[in-house]
């Protein structure tokens, strides 16, 4: 049933659905155009609302914001104004009634929207995170920077306040493990159907404002399925988290032919993008958190001496032999990436298993153990490559 309520595109088809109706009460609305300040302003108030206030605002050629908050009775009608109070400041705002939600119309005409346009082909990635608090000034100074670049007026970003109720969710409510979430931002651009160099650059947008934007929302609603686009393994990995695993023995059992989406990318896409990304790469894996990283790089390397240079006489060889393969190996990961976990240095057991095959080399010909230990070395390498290309792990 959790994976029903997370994952069903990927393992079933829905044939009947149920619906539960719930009263429709009355909605206030306060909207109109801001700047960058009065936005971060009003976010910094919205993350004070209760669950019956929400704020959802887009930011295409202007920002403009919705505040909808439901009326229920007197008592929460009048703590509800309260928390409106401080948005009386904001001259630019106005306020509206409705009977009901559908009442509502959204996106006035100056925002220059074309999202509905026949003629254009468009996507979108949905994001998920937690309060800003104190990082709505550096949020909204890098929402800026995203919007400066944007290859044509189709593209946006915006975001939806998702309200109290969400925080309240926890791990193991349905397959998606992320749902204790204050925010669902998305990004959207467009482009002319059959312009495909047009298409490059607005998807790369689309990627390069993910990138910049994890930070703050870390992780991933699966509004849509994109098994189509580079991007793909990634969402899910985020948005399913660790039971993917799971989510992948239910599809073998319900989907073994295949037919539904599958529940893994390109591998050769997803490291197009990694490199079609490096920049952004670099600024939030690299210089986010120098003195972290500086000061664990200094462990990390103070341990690995003594062990690279003990597991070298293991192995027979010269000290510097483990040295510069430990020096190599933490260069190379540190560059192209790793996973919690890995090991990147010698270990006793390969050391171990070096004996022989060195002193096997050395007895053909004088200094031929070492040849021997780095083919071996590279050989290894091709089959873990093998292996993790062919999924053989999973």
């Amino acid at each position: 049933w959790e994976a029903i309520k997370g994952a069903t595109p990927f393992f079933s088809i829905i044939t009947e659905i149920e619906l539960k109706t719930i009263k429709s009460n009355p909605i206030k609305v306060i909207e109109g155009f801001v700047n960058l300040n009065e936005l971060s302003e009003i976010i910094k108030i919205s993350e004070e609302f209760p669950e019956n206030i929400s704020l959802q605002w887009i930011y295409a050629q202007k920002i403009y914001i919705y505040i909808f908050a439901e009326l229920k009775n007197n008592l929460e009608d009048k703590r509800t104004e309260e928390y409106l109070m401080p948005l009386d400041k904001f001259p630019a705002l106005k306020k509206q009634y409705h009977e009901n939600f559908n009442k509502i119309n959204f996106f006035p005409k100056e925002l220059n929207l074309y999202e509905l346009n026949a003629n254009n082909h468009s996507e979108v990635i949905s994001l998920l995170g937690e309060d800003l608090k104190n990082n709505i000034p550096s949020f909204i100074k890098c929402l800026n920077e995203i919007m400066d670049k944007k290859p044509n007026n189709s593209c946006y970003v915006a975001s939806q306040q998702l309200g109290c109720k969400t925080k309240k969710l926890n791990y193991g409510s349905s397959f998606f493990v992320h749902r204790k979430s204050t925010w669902k931002p998305w990004i959207y651009a467009s482009w002319k159907k059959n312009d495909l160099q047009e298409k490059e650059v607005a998807l790369n947008w689309i990627y390069t404002s993910w990138n910049n934007l994890k930070r703050f929302y870390p992780n991933i609603h699966l509004a849509q399925l994109h098994n189509h686009l580079n991007t793909h393994e990634e969402e899910l990995t985020l948005a399913f988290g660790n039971r993917m695993n799971e989510l992948k023995t239910l599809k073998n059992i319900f989907d073994p032919q295949g037919i539904l989406p599958p529940l893994r990318g390109n591998f050769l896409s997803i490291k197009k993008l990694k490199m079609s990304n490096f920049s952004s790469y670099l600024s939030n894996n690299w210089l986010d958190d120098p003195k972290s990283n500086i000061l664990s790089g200094l462990v990390v390397a103070f341990a690995m001496i003594p062990e690279a240079i003990a597991f070298s006489g293991i192995a027979g060889v010269d000290p510097k032999v483990g040295l510069f393969g430990a020096f190599c190996l933490s260069i190379t990961i540190a560059i192209v990436g790793g996973r919690r976990g890995m090991i990147t240095s010698a270990t006793g057991s390969t050391a171990l298993l070096m004996t022989g095959l060195v002193a096997y080399g050395e007895s053909q010909s004088p200094g031929l153990g070492v040849p021997y230990l780095i083919a071996a070395g590279i050989l290894t390498g091709i089959f873990q490559i093998l292996w993790g290309y062919l999924r053989l792990a999973y």
